[in-house]
């Protein structure tokens, strides 16, 4: 899913393998970048557990990653996401 970029999207996955026991205030997630078929970069995001329970969390992660992007981590590391940020057309 795409919002901007043509050619560049974002992949989330929530897996327990990724979520850390010693941090129980987020819920962790694994993000990809992809141009194409090509990936550009794997990182980690956390995101707070209220806002998880979101039903379009994985869209809202996807779009608050297009919109942040330069606050994006470049290769592996991990990046705070606060999800009430993320502008929503109406």
């Amino acid at each position: 899913m795409t919002f901007s970029k043509l050619g560049l999207t974002f992949s989330v996955d929530f897996s327990l393998k990724t979520d850390d026991p010693s941090d129980p205030d987020f819920r962790h997630c694994r993000i990809e970048e992809r141009d194409g078929g090509r990936v550009v970069r794997r990182f980690t995001g956390k995101v707070p557990r209220s806002q998880v329970a979101r039903k379009q969390v994985k869209q809202d992660i996807v779009r608050w990653c297009e919109l942040n992007a330069m606050r994006l981590p470049k290769n592996g590391g991990a990046v705070v996401l606060d999800l009430d940020y993320v502008w929503k057309p109406v």
